[in-house]
């Protein structure tokens, strides 16, 4: 049986990673280079992962019905405007779905 923290590295943080490198290169015409400083990897790794990356992909993620889509949007948006960081819209969705004491859960910021 996956841990909690299993779960949120393996499953979670991978859907969620995926779908602001989505929504951020979609929606909000970002370059993989301004893509890649937002969420703290490099350019190479947004460019593999956009390289496999569908939204077909991500919405068979057994998780992905779980998001709150309007908590979702609001921190992609707060994060392409530069006025919020991954690491909290990353750290509150995966609280949201999978709320097990994490340690790292008190970056989270209510939006």
């Amino acid at each position: 049986m996956e841990s909690n923290y299993e779960i949120a590295t393996k499953k979670i943080l991978p859907i969620v990673r995926g779908m602001l490198i989505l929504e951020l290169k979609n929606k909000y015409n970002k370059t993989e280079e301004e893509i890649a400083k937002k969420l703290g990897i490099t350019q190479a790794a947004i460019s593999k992962r956009l390289k496999t990356l569908s939204p077909e992909s991500i919405k068979n993620n057994e998780y992905y019905s779980k998001i709150d889509m309007k908590m979702f949007e609001e921190y992609s948006r707060l994060i392409s405007e530069g006025n919020e960081t991954a690491e909290r819209c990353i750290c509150a969705v995966c609280t949201s779905l999978n709320d097990f004491g994490c340690k790292f859960s008190s970056i989270k910021k209510n939006v």
